[in-house]
């Protein structure tokens, strides 16, 4: 996440409730190029791939120390190129909207 500066700033803990009640964390992941990409096309931000791709690790590790924290289960798949998510993740967000 960024802050108002443009600098990239962790996520507290705490703004995870216990309240939220989630039984796992999905993070989703791209090729570190075609992030690059999707981010200079949106956003305009031109961020080298030298400074993407430690930022995605330390996203990384913050949703394993929120998982760690709530004892709840990290899944990382790697989205297609597509875009689309593999099937097994659809089923997983259907079932947990009701």
């Amino acid at each position: 996440m960024r802050n108002s500066a443009g600098d990239l700033t962790e996520i507290e803990t705490n703004v995870f409730v216990v309240s939220l009640n989630f039984s796992g964390v999905i993070l989703l992941e791209k090729d570190p190029q075609n992030i690059h990409q999707q981010i200079a096309s949106q956003d305009g931000f031109d961020q080298s791939l030298d400074a993407l791709k430690p930022a995605m690790e330390v996203e990384r590790l913050r949703s394993q120390v929120v998982c760690k924290e709530f004892e709840v289960p990290l899944n990382v798949p790697q989205v297609p190129l597509s875009g689309r998510l593999p099937r097994p993740l659809k089923t997983t967000f259907k079932k947990s909207a009701h």
